[in-house]
């Protein structure tokens, strides 16, 4: 039986919480929404369609949802090249690899982040060419299981149909 190291990637390996909080921040302060960042941070891993309500409410999410998302991309992206690995992360990353048999690197952040992320961590090496599916990455370089749901019509054994040379073990349902 094959052992896979499955690791997180945006939040985990590659310091991002913080940059996602600021700006989340200013893309809801576009909107005169004005949410203290300790709230916004507690929410960050959550979903742009589920953060909004959280932490602004419905009617926010109603009225500016998607032009706050699409603010906070922009927003974001102009902030990632200040991201960086958490120390540690690349040596986890080679001592995963030297015990499994795969590593996977997960993550919700979009197919862009990613590709960056991957870069930082220098973790390309060994992972499968990349394919989008509804701008997330979704090979090797796995990401959420909702996400890879949207792409799949048989959800029963998505990670073995991302990953062909990795053997779900036996009952793993995702």
């Amino acid at each position: 039986m094959s052992t896979v190291a499955l690791l997180d990637v945006d939040g985990t390996l590659v310091d991002t919480n913080y940059h996602h909080a600021i700006a989340w921040y200013r893309a809801l302060r576009q909107h005169d929404a004005v949410i203290p960042v300790w709230r916004i941070h507690r929410h960050i891993g959550m979903g742009g369609d589920q953060l909004i309500a959280a932490v602004a409410g419905e009617d926010v999410e109603a009225e500016h949802g998607d032009d706050v998302r699409d603010a906070e991309k922009a927003l974001y992206m102009a902030m990632i090249e200040e991201v960086e690995p958490l120390e540690g992360a690349r040596e986890l990353i080679a001592e995963a690899a030297e015990r499994a048999d795969q590593v996977m690197l997960a993550s919700s952040a979009k197919a862009a982040e990613v590709e960056h992320y991957v870069d930082l961590l220098d973790a390309r090496e060994g992972l499968p060419d990349a394919v989008s599916c509804g701008g997330r990455l979704d090979l090797a370089i796995v990401d959420s299981i909702d996400a890879v749901r949207g792409c799949e019509e048989d959800h029963t054994d998505v990670a073995t149909a991302r990953a062909p040379n990795w053997e779900s073990p036996p009952g793993l349902r995702l």
